[in-house]
């Protein structure tokens, strides 16, 4: 679904990263997550941080967890 498009919809990609990171690709998460923010593609909400922080605390990804804490303020 996201290939698909060049900028997909916030909503999409909160599904796929809750996907990802409940799933057996935690990593992929966290990827999708940075890769996105750094190009631009959108602002986290308020669905988006606990789906990252999930995926960071399954592969105790303490640092990971400390910055989206602080994104989130």
């Amino acid at each position: 679904m996201l290939s698909r498009s060049r900028i997909p919809s916030l909503p999409a990609l909160n599904s796929t990263l809750g996907e990802l990171a409940r799933g057996a690709r935690p990593h992929q998460a966290i990827s999708l997550y940075n890769r996105s923010r750094c190009e631009g593609f959108f602002f986290p909400d308020n669905c988006t941080l606990p789906l990252v922080l999930k995926a960071s605390s399954r592969l105790s990804f303490l640092r990971k967890g400390e910055e989206l804490h602080c994104t989130s303020f």
